[in-house]
Order: C-alpha cells, then sequence, then structure tokens
C-alpha cells in the first residue's frame, strides 16, 4: 500500500508541469538598461527593436531601429525563421538548431572550420517574474579555459 502511495506521489509530480503551456515571446521588444550592447558602435540616437511571432512550431524574429529623436524614422533589417523543434539547420559551416528546455527557449549555433568544431555559441531566453525578456549568452571556443558570458533583460 505504502509503494502505491509513493508512485502516486511521484506521477503527480512528474505530471504537475506537464499542462504547462511554453512561454510565448510574441511581442516587441526594447532594452530596457542603459547598458551598451556589445558589438560594433551604433549611433546613440539609434533604438534597436525586435518583433517576434510565434506559434506552437515556429518563432520569426526581426529587428528593427528606431530614431529617438524622430520616431518616424525607422531602418528595418532582414527577419528569421526558427523551427522550434530542434531539427538542425546548416548554413555554410554552421549548424543551428532551436529547441525547448523546460520554460527556456534555446538557440545552439555550432561553427565548423575544417572539419573541427570551432566555437558553440547557446542563447537562451526565458521571461523573468515581471514578464521581460532575458536573453543569455554563452559563446564556448575549445581550448579556452571558460566561455564568454552575457546576460540582458
Amino acid at each position: 500500500m505504502r509503494i502505491h502511495r509513493i508512485l502516486a506521489v511521484v506521477v503527480l509530480l512528474l505530471c504537475a508541469g506537464c499542462g504547462r503551456a511554453k512561454p510565448d515571446f510574441t511581442g516587441t521588444w526594447v532594452q530596457t538598461s542603459n547598458e551598451p550592447i556589445p558589438g560594433p558602435p551604433v549611433d546613440p540616437d539609434l533604438e534597436p527593436h525586435m518583433t517576434v511571432k510565434q506559434d506552437a512550431s515556429t518563432l520569426t524574429s526581426s529587428v528593427s531601429h528606431v530614431s529617438k529623436s524622430n520616431r518616424s524614422k525607422k531602418f528595418k533589417s532582414g527577419s528569421t525563421t526558427f523551427q522550434l523543434d530542434g531539427s538542425e539547420k546548416r548554413n555554410g559551416s554552421t549548424v543551428s538548431k532551436t529547441y525547448w528546455e523546460g520554460d527556456t527557449l534555446v538557440f545552439m549555433n555550432d561553427r565548423f572550420e575544417r572539419g573541427q568544431l570551432a566555437s558553440t555559441h547557446k542563447v537562451v531566453w526565458s521571461l523573468d517574474n515581471n514578464g521581460m525578456l532575458v536573453v543569455e549568452n554563452t559563446l564556448t571556443t575549445p581550448g579556452q579555459a571558460q566561455p564568454a558570458r552575457m546576460r540582458s533583460s
């Protein structure tokens, strides 16, 4: 009888998260912190906006830059669509896949040089308790003692 109770508790614990829906990242995201985004210098008047559309199997992301001094000035870049099932996509020397790990969405990119793994770039999206997008980047390079990490929200 006791084993049945233990099994019932285990089943309940395992199924507790079964009905939870995955986070929906649909919307337009604007960086709220004043921390500079790593990369090439950009015009401080331009504010990056990332627009995301998500359904059960795909996520499409596009970036535009809006002028802070003249909101009608907008510069758009292309959009990228990701399959959320973990299937691999090859683009030259890079192999990418996007998949769910619990309540986080993982974008994994492996870059190869001369048939050898040159680097792994892992980007993890999650929502904090206030519904804000949190992006964690980890760049791992073989032979380097520690990966490079960055978190923004």
